[in-house]
């Protein structure tokens, strides 16, 4: 893993003896923490963000936890199941509560330049 930086991957590489000899076999880069928190981490955040009524900040950090859920493919966190069960409620939730594109019919631009000179 790369030492310097917020935003880790995880390098792996996977050695095999061949009738030829020893040759890389499997290399893979996957994401492994972002802001420098895992996904169990990122998870535990996003619960705690919707227990506090925070959606759209829930929505965030379990994004980024489905996103790093698995940082090799032959490695599977415990949390995984239970990740994705509670990603797609909350993505329904909040599809359910904010419909996008926002249209803005009017926006109150002349106070906003009143209030700047």
């Amino acid at each position: 893993m790369p030492k310097n930086g917020q935003n880790k991957y995880l390098i792996s590489i996977v050695y095999s003896k061949l009738d030829y000899g020893w040759r890389i076999t499997w290399l893979e880069v996957e994401p492994y923490t972002f802001n420098g928190e895992t996904c169990p981490e990122l998870f535990n955040k996003a619960k705690v963000a919707y227990n506090k009524g925070y959606l759209i900040d829930a929505v965030n950090k379990a994004a980024l936890a489905v996103t790093g859920n698995q940082p090799m493919s032959a490695w599977q966190y415990a949390v995984q199941d239970g990740l994705q069960y509670f990603y797609n409620r909350i993505i329904a939730l909040a599809n359910e509560k904010y419909h996008f594109p926002y249209v803005l019919n009017e926006l109150p631009l002349f106070s906003l330049i009143q209030n700047i000179t």
